[in-house]
């Protein structure tokens, strides 16, 4: 839990692009960001992948862990995520699995689910 509020604190206080390169630094070096469809894998790739998001200064995510487990050299956090674009915002659940990597949390898995849009 400690980790993932540390990833979310991070990324709040970085600035512009540079939010992508602290998201990144955050992984493992073959962690992984789950989309639907795809399997984005390594660092720079991860980097690569959420750096036109963060390069948008209308772009903000923010997330809280609520509950996580784990022991040994590997652990999991889940919580809530809010994500804000021009378009507007997406709300919903996350899941992030975490290796020890020279002694440090490292992300191995991230991924999220947003919550049903409301039939109108």
């Amino acid at each position: 839990m400690a980790a993932d509020r540390g990833f979310a604190a991070a990324v709040a206080t970085a600035r512009g692009v540079d939010r992508a390169r602290v998201w990144a630094e955050w992984f493992a070096p073959e962690g992984r960001q789950l989309l639907p469809g795809q399997v984005i894998a390594g660092c720079a790739a991860v980097a690569a992948l959420m750096t036109p998001f963060f390069a948008d200064s209308a772009s903000s995510l923010e997330w809280t862990p609520d509950q996580g487990g784990g022991d040994g050299d590997r652990g999991w956090t889940s919580g809530r995520y809010v994500s804000r674009t021009a378009d507007g915002v997406s709300e919903g659940r996350y899941l992030t699995v975490w290796v020890k990597v020279d002694g440090a949390w490292k992300v191995d898995v991230d991924t999220g689910i947003p919550d049903p849009v409301a039939a109108d």
